[in-house]
């Protein structure tokens, strides 16, 4: 059978009316399996924010008729990457189409539609019952607590802080969008909801536990969350993973998901973005198709690989060189929560010796130095791109005994040693701002002093006024910082420009 299917973000793409028929039609397909049917997200009959802040894929068969919906929400979390959280909302098939691909259909499009406005990934929560439910969300989300698999990743059975404080936020700030008893009781060491279902709004929802046409074929996760619920009290696991396109990917070919995946890649974003691996470690490409055989490779700081200023700056860099630009992950899939880095108050909350320690030079050198290597083989000409953390790695790959790229460009580089300044053999640029711990006046005016003297051209750009991090940051509330980072930007593009184009 042949099915249509419609994606719609509810506060865009819908007028009014419109948008009260569809939701007309959802109340009746969700009545038929929801009983009671509880007047809360996209059921709500007379609330103009029923369909604010919602995301609805809908597919109808050939006759028009809706074979089936899936509902998600888009709600603000302050202190994560994009300081959003995409929840996934309801599920509803039509029990004629079961047994045809809608679920599998409904569940692609999603995520396409929100891998397409948030390319290098979103955190990702849900909330169930029904233990297929839990299983399945573990499939096709990574670093899901709880999860059969997460002690075995982490080396404990407690959340991270960033878990911890997703699930403290809905907690204490969304517990309606959710449809949480008022009553329901929050264990913050198993994330379950005690007796969420427990009301006269969530009594549709309450399942038997011990029912195992209700559980995954994989028996042991199923009993795994099983362990979590008890029997008739109506608990409710809230899960929170991170979605991102090479995981969902590696679900889809397991899952039988008939789709080219080159071609679901070229949906999620109009500038050719995707995720590739290279040397074992994932990386955000910027595909760029007029100079091929052209590539630079960004190596982030401490915001992470899928930090929005990087993607922006990237995109610059791939649209104003003429180059594919790549940015690797080398922290280990960790990431830390943009709003906390931006508030020096709250740094204690990140631990970052603890953090430091997973990503020193000894641990994330090696690993740089191998993508390095890969991207070297595989370009005619190769730049690196280094920010703070990342100064050091690229100092690493334009040394003596390295030599892996044609040139590269450092913005208030991090833990840089003098030796490292000694050993460097291409073209290098350093962009530095007057106030910078890291970078200190003492290693300024020592790279100013020995560059010149390696026989290799230099070029320092200096920022007066500025401080660490505003060539990333580009804060438009501190003074001169966003024409700072303006004009870093452009430094570095006419660098690049000058080693890997007129060289050639």
């Amino acid at each position: 059978m042949d099915y249509n299917v419609q994606i719609h973000h509810l506060d865009v793409t819908l007028d009014p009316d419109a948008k009260h028929q569809l939701q007309n039609e959802l109340r009746a397909l969700a009545a038929l399996y929801i009983k009671p049917l509880p007047n809360y997200q996209i059921f709500k009959p007379t609330s103009s924010t029923s369909l604010k802040d919602k995301i609805v894929v809908v597919i109808r068969d050939g006759k028009g008729n809706l074979a089936g919906f899936v509902s998600a929400i888009l709600i603000p979390i302050n202190g994560i990457v994009e300081d959003i959280v995409l929840h996934s909302g309801i599920t509803v098939i039509h029990e004629n189409h079961r047994k045809s691909p809608v679920k599998k259909l409904l569940f692609s499009n999603l995520i396409m539609s929100v891998l397409r406005s948030y390319p290098g990934g979103i955190w990702f929560t849900s909330l169930a019952e029904v233990i297929s439910s839990l299983v399945h969300f573990g499939n096709y989300v990574t670093n899901v607590f709880p999860s059969p698999s997460y002690e075995a990743t982490h080396g404990t059975n407690l959340p991270t802080a960033v878990h911890l404080h997703i699930a403290k936020e809905i907690n204490r700030l969304h517990r309606p969008k959710l449809n949480i008893s008022p009553d329901a009781v929050f264990d913050e060491k198993t994330f379950v909801f005690l007796g969420s279902n427990d009301w006269d709004q969530g009594r549709g929802f309450m399942k038997d536990i011990d029912d195992t046409s209700l559980w995954s074929k994989d028996k042991e996760s199923s009993k795994f969350y099983k362990s979590f619920l008890r029997y008739g009290a109506g608990d409710e696991v809230l899960q929170v993973g991170y979605l991102d396109l090479k995981t969902i990917l590696v679900a889809m070919d397991k899952e039988g998901f008939n789709s080219d995946k080159n071609n679901l890649v070229s949906k999620i974003n109009d500038r050719d973005w995707r995720i590739i691996e290279i040397a074992e470690a994932d990386v955000l490409e910027r595909m760029e198709r007029s100079n091929e055989g052209v590539a630079i490779m960004m190596i982030h700081d401490l915001f992470g690989w899928t930090f929005s200023n990087t993607r922006i700056l990237a995109d610059y860099y791939a649209e104003e060189v003429g180059a594919t630009v790549l940015v690797p992950d080398f922290f280990g899939g960790e990431i830390l929560p943009s709003n906390t880095i931006l508030d020096d108050s709250r740094w204690a909350e990140l631990d970052l010796p603890a953090f430091l320690a997973r990503n020193s030079k000894s641990v994330r050198g090696p690993e740089i130095i191998k993508t390095a290597e890969a991207l070297r083989a595989s370009y005619r000409r190769f730049g690196v791109m280094g920010f703070c953390f990342g100064g050091w790695g690229a100092f690493h790959i334009g040394a003596k005994d390295k030599q892996l790229a044609d040139c590269i460009s450092v913005a208030h580089p991090t833990m840089v040693e003098k030796t490292e300044i000694d050993d460097l053999a291409v073209p290098v640029q350093i962009m530095a701002p007057e106030m910078d711990p890291m970078f200190t006046e003492e290693l300024k005016e020592y790279s100013n002093q020995v560059i010149p003297k390696l026989g290799i051209p230099y070029s320092y750009q200096y920022f007066p006024g500025l401080e660490h991090g505003f060539a990333i940051r580009g804060n438009p509330n501190k003074l001169g910082e966003r024409r700072g980072m303006e004009r870093a930007k452009n430094a570095a593009v006419y660098w690049f420009r000058e080693w890997l184009l007129e060289n050639e």
